[in-house]
């Protein structure tokens, strides 16, 4: 047998192997059926004791370097569903670090996450007056 037709011998074996082969692909379908709800997280926000309202500022007044600075932040949950809270800024300038112990805090509804936002100016922090960064209280439904 000459390697031309050897050659053939094998396509066509390899073609007959593909076809058989791609006929015995099944297909499975699943079938999930979902639902859902939609809630509403509600918060109350407290700085120092005193209830503030959505874009209220907060002035951390003058700061030297090296210093640091707190506030007492507190979170209520006010609504039906438990969320997780978390206290991100944005935007702060450089050389000013922020802390807020209770992020990640889960709050069932009526409970508090309460504790100081601290500001810290670095020491090599540049003088001037800056806006101390947009505040905004994540409430991730639990």
């Amino acid at each position: 047998m000459s390697s031309n037709s050897t050659l053939k011998t094998l396509i066509a074996i390899l073609a007959i192997a593909g076809l058989t082969f791609a006929g015995a692909v099944t297909v499975t379908e699943y079938y999930f059926p979902s639902t859902g709800t939609i809630v509403e997280t509600k918060a109350a926000i407290y700085l120092e004791g005193e209830l503030i309202a959505n874009g209220t500022t907060m002035d951390w007044h003058d700061m030297q370097r090296g210093e640091t600075w707190a506030y007492n932040f507190t979170v209520q949950n006010t609504g039906t569903t438990t969320f997780n809270v978390t206290l991100e800024i944005t935007g702060i300038p450089t050389g000013i670090t922020y802390m807020w112990t209770a992020n990640n805090t889960e709050l069932t509804p009526g409970t508090y996450a309460k504790a100081d936002l601290k500001l810290t100016v670095d020491s090599t922090a540049t003088l001037g007056t800056y806006s101390m960064g947009t505040y905004h209280v994540l409430l991730k439904v639990a």
